[in-house]
């Protein structure tokens, strides 16, 4: 009798090994394949739920005054779920993964950069006002009609697209080869069947090309905001049924619709933003509205192929009640400078010296900063823009319209957000044009209180002096 012949596949191997049929060492917590191949392992999702029930302890053992209870999902309330470049959202609530978030609040922030940016309105043949969409809309307007850029071969134009995103753009959006993987994999390989994610990948890789080939700006600008404004149309059709088919779609489409955001400096004339605390409000905004539309998908996100977007900017340290006691890590590897714990600290202690003026929200919202800045410390040259791009999650509503409102010491507290924004500036192409003009501009609202112009110094010096 002849021996079994030796088994080449993989019978309690990872996912990526069954898929590929090949023999799986089975080491954890990745094998060699994925190793080899530098792609997530499932083994690595599975030993992470030891982390998420650590998170989930720490969350249900807060103090009072803490946010909600742990979800259904499994995440504590403070866990911050992100896009790959990092942004995270806390779960604040507790949907069920049954439950349909509601499209409203990201196709609003959706249409309010769309069509109100002089880019979206060159694709247009009608022109809509810039001014933020009530938030009693139960529906946003529709969009303008559309003007295809003119293009004798648009096909050889989506290809050229395509192709400069997956080779380049792609890479260009995280540091960590992981977050390269999603980017340039596992995000195009849903949008193959979805055109309204495809053509928002699309708007990305134009707004890139927009930046590097300075000479046709404005060809590539017009096609970045055609492909967006059709990404959002189709969005906007099937948003009223999200559900087990489409959501890892919806979740890709609305991770790049906020990168498509944060390059608003890149697609302005010029590169200037005519209102930068307002356009920046924007942005905020937009970040804070996408939590909605994502949140009942949390724990199916934690353990897909969209892992390292989700949970990899932040560790189980990073969140929970214990978080703000402990020491923060040191700034001499990290891009920010010596000061930058003390300046942070003297924010919150001012803003809580007189509660009679400031409510608690502002000294959250410094406090917050105070996270970021350890983040950024404690991934030192390494660390992504997530690690600030997740604020906006924690802003209270309050301190959002006192921004929207000009009002002093909240354009204090955005300016010190903008001053550690700016030092991904050089690493990172989507985030540059933001920190000089918001704080220009928030001097110049402020240039009638010389009482507060010290306030501004670091945020300036952050600024000019080059660590940007």
């Amino acid at each position: 009798m002849s021996t079994r012949r030796t088994h080449t596949k993989s019978r309690n191997g990872c996912t990526n090994c069954k898929r590929r049929k090949v023999k799986c060492d089975e080491v954890w917590p990745c094998c060699f394949h994925c190793r080899r191949h530098n792609i997530p392992c499932s083994f690595a999702l599975a030993s992470k739920s030891a982390v998420d029930a650590r998170v989930e302890a720490a969350a249900a053992a807060g103090s009072a005054g803490a946010p909600t209870p742990p979800s259904s999902a499994g995440l504590g309330p403070a866990t911050p779920v992100g896009f790959g470049i990092g942004i995270g959202i806390p779960n604040t609530g507790s949907p069920s993964d049954d439950s349909r978030p509601p499209p409203r609040a990201i196709l609003e922030n959706v249409d309010s950069l769309l069509y109100s940016s002089p880019a979206a309105s060159s694709t247009a043949s009608t022109s809509t006002s810039g001014a933020h969409p009530s938030n009693n809309a139960a529906v946003p307007p529709p969009p303008p009609p559309l003007v295809p850029p003119p293009d004798s071969d648009p096909w050889s134009r989506d290809a050229e697209l395509m192709h400069h995103y997956c080779t380049v753009t792609a890479d260009s959006l995280a540091q960590r080869d992981d977050l390269r993987y999603v980017w340039k994999v596992v995000v195009p390989r849903e949008a193959y069947e979805h055109r309204f994610l495809m053509h928002s990948i699309l708007s990305v890789s134009a707004t890139h090309k927009a930046l590097l080939v300075p000479s046709r700006w404005h060809a590539y600008v017009s096609i970045a905001a055609y492909h967006q404004v059709l990404g959002s149309e189709g969005f906007r059709g099937m948003s009223s049924d999200i559900n087990d088919d489409n959501w890892r779609a919806v979740y890709c489409f609305t991770a790049v619709m906020v990168l498509y955001y944060i390059c608003l400096p890149t697609r302005s004339e010029n590169r200037r933003l005519e209102t930068p605390v307002l356009s920046i409000m924007e942005l905020l905004c937009a970040i804070k509205g996408v939590r909605a539309t994502v949140a009942p998908y949390l724990s199916r996100l934690t353990h897909s192929e969209f892992h390292p977007m989700v949970l990899r900017v932040f560790d189980a340290e990073d969140v929970g009640p214990d978080a703000s006691k402990r020491s923060p890590p040191p700034l001499e590897n990290s891009s920010l400078p010596a000061n930058t714990y003390q300046v942070l600290n003297q924010l919150r202690v001012s803003l809580a010296a007189d509660p009679a003026q400031f409510s608690q929200h502002y000294v959250d919202a410094a406090a917050e900063l105070e996270k970021c800045a350890a983040l950024i410390a404690r991934r030192g040259v390494h660390a992504e823009p997530g690690a600030v791009l997740y604020w906006p999650y924690m802003l209270h509503d309050t301190v959002v319209a006192d921004i929207r409102s000009m009002k002093p010491h909240a354009l204090i507290v955005l300016a010190h957000f903008v001053g550690l924004l700016v030092i991904f500036e050089n690493m990172f192409w989507f985030t540059r044009g933001w920190a000089k003009a918001v704080v220009r501009d928030i001097d110049r609202q402020l240039a009638g209180r010389p009482e507060l112009a010290s306030w501004l110094d670091w945020p300036k010096q952050q600024v000019i002096s080059g660590y940007g």
